[in-house]
């Protein structure tokens, strides 16, 4: 079982809607703050009309956001703010409804990072990983 990740910086929504047909991607999990994107190929909205277009469903799963994202310039570390993500989420967050969506299969965790290795989606990833024996993380 594969659970991929994605970011859509520097993509178009054709590209995004490519790379996850060609990954055999079918669920597409939003694991943003919120739906909203300055891009607005990537609004929540218009990312799931172009999605269900592809024969991809899509899930808003909102409260996976990270509100400890380090911006250019904080003091806060990337390994500090992925201790601290990791707590919130475990504590407030339907890990088991995320863990039920990627055991069924094709699934591809979103945000808008470019960098997975410095992304919440990582984190995230290894996150369900101890819950899911045998789950291999695939970051496109």
């Amino acid at each position: 079982m594969k659970l991929h990740t994605i970011g859509y910086t520097g993509r178009t929504i054709e590209g995004l809607c490519d790379k996850l047909q060609a990954a055999g991607v079918r669920l597409l999990l939003d694991i943003r703050s919120g739906g909203w994107s300055a891009q607005l190929q990537f609004r929540d909205d218009v990312l799931e009309l172009a999605l269900d277009h592809r024969g991809i469903a899509y899930r808003r799963m909102f409260r996976f956001g990270n509100p400890f994202r380090p911006r250019p310039g904080a003091p806060l570390e990337f390994s500090s703010a992925m201790l601290r993500y990791r707590t919130h989420v475990e504590a407030n967050a339907p890990l088991d409804l995320l863990r039920d969506y990627v055991q069924a299969g094709d699934a591809c965790l979103l945000c808008a990072c470019p960098r997975w290795d410095r992304c919440h989606r990582s984190e995230l990833a290894a996150i369900v990983a101890e819950r899911v024996p045998g789950l291999e993380i695939a970051h496109m």
